[in-house]
């Protein structure tokens, strides 16, 4: 006498997979933003009257809120920038006037390269303030335009 082999549940499905089994679907939905698509929406207000009301709104705030988020970003980036361009005025006119202090005492090469590295490093601070507002201009009307 045999005995009856025990199945596995992954035998069953082997066995059972070439069975007339019903074929299965699986349907997905993805949308992304912050308000579902107007068919969800519906069924949103037909659950809770009034739901669709309050997605609006708290959607409203939250672009509020993002918003002035981005302004207070703009506002402090520029006023650091505008610090950081007076700083390397200042600090390059300081070695200018050194350097002209050194050259004046007898100094003169120590004066020079000291004056040279003055003039390089203003000049240097405008070429690099243009080149930063170009980018943040490009940047925007990137972001304005949906690039």
């Amino acid at each position: 006498m045999k005995k009856p082999q025990s199945k596995t549940p992954s035998d069953a499905l082997q066995t059972n997979g070439s069975q007339n089994m019903p074929p299965m679907k699986v349907v997905g939905a993805v949308y992304s933003g912050p308000i579902p698509p107007a068919s969800e929406f519906a069924k949103y207000e037909e659950a809770l009257p009034g739901a669709a009301d309050r997605i609006l709104k708290m959607t409203e705030i939250q672009g509020l809120h993002r918003q002035e988020l981005e302004k207070k970003v703009i506002d402090i980036e520029s006023r650091n920038s505008l610090y950081g361009l007076v700083f390397a005025f200042i600090l390059s006119l300081i070695l200018i006037v050194g350097s002209m202090a050194l050259v004046y005492s007898g100094h003169g090469w120590i004066g020079a390269s000291l004056g040279f590295g003055g003039l390089l490093s203003l000049v240097g601070t405008f070429i690099h303030g243009s080149k930063q507002r170009r980018l943040e201009r490009e940047k925007n009307i990137d972001r304005l335009s949906g690039k």
